[in-house]
């Protein structure tokens, strides 16, 4: 065994190797420095006529998703109402808020102001998706619009 070290540490190719893992953790940093530098830069990347997005606000959309994620909807509520201020046009903000008071029964009747905003901004044609159209349903249910109810069920 110790004969079998003695040799493969002879071998020239193992200078050249150690060499080759150098280099490449060296490109490895410089690829971590490149992605990091490219994450960093979100603001370059927003499309034109949009308002970039705030390092504060990433970190407040991430922990309101998280705690929607986790069916948390009165923790997530308060911060998709302060995305709403901001973004009062937003298309999934007012269907978080929706869903967070339709399912946290904290006030669910205030779900159809939010749920019918975010109608405005998304139709079926643009990607609102059936889920979205259950909801509505449901919301109209709620309020005794039954009609209304019946028309988002079949969207």
């Amino acid at each position: 065994m110790r004969q079998n070290l003695a040799i493969i540490k002879s071998i020239p190719f193992s200078n050249m190797t150690h060499s080759l893992i150098q280099k490449a953790a060296k490109v490895g940093k410089f690829i971590a420095v490149i992605l990091i530098a490219i994450g960093m830069s979100n603001n370059s990347f927003a499309q034109e006529g949009e308002e970039p997005i705030e390092p504060a606000d990433l970190v407040l959309i991430r922990k309101a998703n998280n705690k929607f994620i986790f069916a948390e909807y009165n923790k997530a509520l308060p911060m998709y109402l302060e995305l709403l201020e901001k973004e009062p046009k937003n298309f999934t903000y007012n269907f978080r808020v929706g869903l967070c008071y339709l399912k946290s029964n904290v006030n669910h009747l205030k779900s159809l102001k939010y749920l019918e905003a975010a109608r405005k901004f998304k139709s079926v044609s643009d990607g609102a998706t059936s889920e979205f159209y259950f909801y509505l349903g449901y919301a109209y249910q709620i309020h005794n619009k039954f009609q209304k109810a019946m028309e988002a069920y079949e969207l």
